[in-house]
C-alpha cells in the first residue's frame, strides 16, 4: 500500500505545484519561443520539470529506505536536475551539459555501487567487462539520459514514453520482488501523471532539460538496480527492449549528424516523431502511435522476465484484440456518413427508421449514465466493505474528486475530474468483486450474475452509441486516457494466483466498459453528469463509513 500512497502523493504534488511553476516561469521569462525546430506557435513555460523533481523527492524523503543505493540515485538525480535547470536558464553548450551528466553519473555510481559488471543477453552469452565496467556504465547512464532528452519534441511525448517505461519496469520489479525498482517507478509514474495533465497537447508547460535529464538519469539508474541482485533478472537486453524507441532515435540522430559532418549534439528536425508528423499523422496521433510502440516493447520486456504460459495470458490477448478491433471499428465508422451529415445535406424526406434511431440515440448517454449509477449503487445494496488500506484509498479518492469538482473551470480540469471518477469507479468495482461472489438474491440469480449482465448491457449500449453517433476524433488522444486503459488491461499481467484471488479479470473487463462509458459522458458534457459525481461520492462515503463500522464495532 505504501507504493500507492507515494504514487498518489507524487501525482498530487506535481498537479498542485505546476500552476505555481508556470507563473514563475512566465515572470522570469523562462519560456520556449516558437522557432524553426519547434512545433508550437506560442511561447510556452519550459521549466515544468521542477515540479516533477519536487514531486519525486518529497515521497522519497518521507517513505523511501535511505540505503546507499537510494542515496546514490537521489544525489545523482539532484545534480543532473541542477545541470538541466542551469541549461534552461543560461543555455549551456552541449559539452558543459555532457560534463554535468558525467559528474552526476559518476557520483551516482560511486555512492550506490550500481555498476554493469557483466552483460547477460537472455542467457545467450555473457561478457565480463572487468576494468571496462565503470566506463561502460558511465556511457550507459549518460546515453539513456540524453536519449530521453532528445525524445522531448512533442507535447506529452517524452513524459508519456518514460511513464510507459516506468510502468513496465515497476511491473518487473513487482514480479521479481525488487522493492526499490517498484518504489521509484511508481513514485515517478505518479509525478508524471500530474505533469501530463498540463503537458498534453496543446501543452501549457514543457518539462525542459531540468525534467528530461532528471527522468533520463532515473530511468538509467533503474535499469542498473537489478544487476546487483542477479544479472539474469535485469539483463542488458531487457532495458534495451523497454527503452528501444528513445535509444534507437538517439543512435540514429547521432549517426545521421556524424555522417553529414555536423556536431552530433546539434539539433535538427529529423527525429522519428518529426518524420511521423511529416507523413501527415498529426500531433496527437503521432504521440499515440509512439505510445503504442513503446507499450509493445514494454510487453516484450515483461514477457522476457516473467515466463507466462499461453493459458495465463489468453485473457490479455483477447482483451488487447478487442481494444484493437474497437479502434479499427471506430476508425471505420468515422469514415462513414453520419446522421448529422445526412441532416446537414437536408435529405428529404428523412426515413422514419433514421428519425426513430436519432431519438433513441439522443437518450443513450442518459440511459448509460443511469445504468452506471445503478452499477455503482450496488455497493450500497451489497453492504460492500474494505480493509484499512481500502479505507485510506477511498478517502484519498473522495477528497480528490471533491476538490476537483469544486474548483474545475475548464475542459482540461473536466478530463482530470473524469480521470479521478474513473479511479473511484475501479475502486468501487474492485471492492464489490471481493464480496459479491456468495451473495444470492434469488434461488437461481446471484448478485454476481446481475452485475455481469448489467455491465454487459452497458457495453452493448456504448457500442450502439459508437455505431450510430460516433465518438469524436479526440478519443484516446489524451495521455491520461491511454494510461487508464494501459493500467486496467495490464491487471491481467499479474501472477495468476493474484488474478484469481482478487477477481482481476472481471475487474479489468468491467473497468474498460466503465472507462468507455465515462469517456462517452465526457463527450456528452460533464455538466450533465453531475449525478454521477454525487453518486460516486455517496458510494465511496458509504463504503468507507461501513468499513469503519465493521472494523471497530
Amino acid at each position: 500500500m505504501q507504493i500507492f500512497y507515494t504514487a498518489i502523493l507524487a501525482l498530487a504534488t506535481s498537479f498542485l505545484l505546476m500552476p505555481l511553476v508556470i507563473r514563475l516561469a512566465e515572470r522570469l521569462n523562462l519560456v520556449d519561443k516558437p522557432g524553426e525546430r519547434k512545433v508550437h506557435t506560442t511561447s510556452i513555460p519550459r521549466i515544468g520539470g521542477v515540479a516533477v523533481v519536487a514531486a519525486f523527492i518529497l515521497p522519497v524523503l518521507l517513505f523511501a529506505p535511505m540505503t546507499p543505493v537510494m542515496k546514490g540515485i537521489l544525489s545523482g538525480a539532484i545534480i543532473v536536475a541542477i545541470v538541466g535547470l542551469l541549461d534552461d536558464i543560461l543555455q549551456l553548450n552541449a559539452y558543459a551539459k555532457f560534463a554535468g551528466q558525467a559528474v552526476a553519473a559518476g557520483i551516482g555510481m560511486a555512492m550506490s555501487g550500481l555498476v554493469i559488471n557483466e552483460i547477460d543477453v537472455f542467457g545467450i552469452f555473457k561478457l565480463d567487462l572487468g576494468y571496462f565496467a565503470y566506463p561502460f556504465t558511465l556511457v550507459w547512464i549518460v546515453g539513456i539520459t540524453n536519449a530521453i532528452n532528445l525524445m522531448d519534441g512533442l507535447d506529452g511525448l517524452a513524459a508519456g514514453i518514460v511513464a510507459i517505461a516506468l510502468f513496465f519496469l515497476g511491473l518487473i520489479g513487482f514480479l521479481t520482488n525488487q522493492y526499490l525498482i517498484l518504489f521509484i517507478s511508481a513514485t515517478l509514474f505518479g509525478a508524471l501523471l500530474g505533469f501530463l495533465k498540463y503537458n498534453s497537447h496543446p501543452a501549457q508547460v514543457f518539462m525542459g532539460d531540468v525534467g528530461s535529464l532528471f527522468l533520463g538519469f532515473l530511468v538509467a539508474m533503474l535499469t542498473l538496480i537489478g544487476s546487483v541482485r542477479s544479472a539474469a533478472v535485469m539483463t542488458l537486453a531487457l532495458p534495451l527492449t523497454i527503452l528501444a524507441l528513445p535509444i534507437l532515435d538517439t543512435a540514429w540522430a547521432f549517426t545521421r549528424r556524424i555522417l553529414k559532418g555536423t556536431n552530433p549534439f546539434s539539433p535538427d528536425k529529423k527525429h522519428i516523431h518529426h518524420r511521423l508528423m511529416n507523413m501527415g499523422l498529426g500531433h496527437g496521433l503521432t504521440v499515440m502511435f509512439m505510445y503504442g510502440v513503446a507499450t509493445l516493447l514494454g510487453l516484450l520486456g515483461v514477457f522476457s522476465v516473467y515466463q507466462y504460459e499461453f493459458r495465463d495470458i489468453s485473457l490479455f490477448i483477447v482483451a488487447a484484440g478487442m481494444v484493437a478491433a474497437a479502434l479499427k471499428l471506430i476508425a471505420f465508422i468515422r469514415r462513414r456518413p453520419t446522421l448529422k451529415h445526412l441532416f446537414n445535406k437536408k435529405v428529404k424526406p428523412v426515413p422514419a427508421g433514421i428519425m426513430w434511431l436519432l431519438r433513441v440515440t439522443l437518450l443513450l448517454p442518459l440511459i448509460i449514465r443511469n445504468l452506471i449509477i445503478a452499477a455503482l449503487l450496488m455497493n450500497v445494496v451489497l453492504l460492500v466493505h474494505t480493509p484499512v488500506e481500502g479505507i485510506i484509498i477511498g478517502m484519498i479518492l473522495f477528497g480528490g474528486i471533491l476538490y476537483l469538482y469544486l474548483t474545475h473551470q475548464s475542459d482540461t480540469y473536466e478530463q482530470f475530474l473524469m480521470f479521478f471518477l474513473f479511479l473511484a469507479g475501479v475502486f468501487i468495482i474492485f471492492a464489490a468483486e471481493q464480496v459479491i461472489d456468495p451473495v444470492v438474491w434469488f434461488e437461481s440469480f446471484s448478485a454476481e450474475v446481475f452485475s455481469n449482465v448489467l455491465f454487459s448491457v452497458i457495453g452493448v449500449l456504448i457500442i450502439l452509441n459508437i455505431l450510430v453517433k460516433q465518438i469524436s476524433g479526440n478519443f484516446l488522444s489524451n495521455p491520461l486516457e491511454y494510461f487508464i486503459l494501459l493500467i486496467v488491461v495490464c491487471l491481467n499481467l499479474l501472477p495468476p494466483d493474484l488474478t484469481m484471488e482478487y477477481h482481476l479479470a472481471a475487474v479489468s473487463i468491467k473497468s474498460i466498459i466503465l472507462f468507455l462509458g465515462y469517456r462517452l459522458l465526457l463527450e456528452y458534457h460533464m455538466q450533465r453528469s453531475r449525478r454521477l459525481i454525487y453518486v460516486t461520492l455517496l458510494v465511496i462515503a458509504f463504503t468507507v463509513g461501513y468499513s469503519l463500522v465493521k472494523l471497530y464495532v
